[in-house]
C-alpha cells in the first residue's frame, strides 16, 4: 500500500501497483493498471474575511456534487467529518463519492466504473483518509 499526500494535508492510501496522476484542472487521478476503475481526488480551501469557512459550508459545497438520485451509504473514518453517497447512471456506470469536511477544507474522492463490486471494493480505501 502507498500513501498519497493531497492537497490541504489530506492524505490517502492506495495499492502500489495502481496509478497515479494529475489532470489538467488540479484533479489526482488515481486507478488500478488495466482496469477502467478511476478514483478523482479534489481538495478545496475556502475562507471568508480572512477565516475558515465553516464545516457546514464545506459540506453543502460537496453535496452540489451528487447527482439528484445518490443514496447515502454508511461512512466512518476516526474523528473525520464525512459522508458517503452511492449512485448509478443511465449508461451503467457506478458511483460512490465521500466527502471529507474540515473548517474552511474539503477532500472529495469519487470512484467510477461499471463494474458495481469495484466501486464497493475500492471504497474501503476511502477508509484511509486521514489529515495531517
Amino acid at each position: 500500500m502507498r500513501t498519497h499526500s493531497l492537497d490541504y494535508g489530506w492524505e490517502v492510501t492506495f495499492p502500489e501497483s495502481w496509478t497515479s496522476e494529475t489532470d489538467g484542472n488540479g484533479k489526482r487521478l488515481f486507478y488500478p493498471v488495466n482496469d477502467p476503475t478511476t478514483v478523482y481526488a479534489s481538495s478545496l480551501h475556502a475562507e471568508g474575511q480572512g477565516k475558515p469557512a465553516p464545516v457546514e459550508v464545506m459540506m453543502r459545497a460537496f453535496m452540489h456534487t451528487l447527482p439528484e438520485n445518490a443514496e447515502e451509504i454508511p461512512l466512518i473514518v476516526g474523528n473525520l467529518c464525512c459522508r458517503a453517497f452511492f449512485s448509478a447512471d443511465s449508461e451503467g456506470v457506478f458511483r460512490i463519492s465521500a466527502g471529507f469536511f474540515a473548517e474552511g477544507e474539503l477532500l472529495s474522492l469519487n470512484v467510477y466504473s461499471e463494474n458495481k463490486a469495484a466501486v464497493w471494493e475500492v471504497f474501503e480505501y476511502f477508509k484511509s483518509v486521514t489529515r495531517r
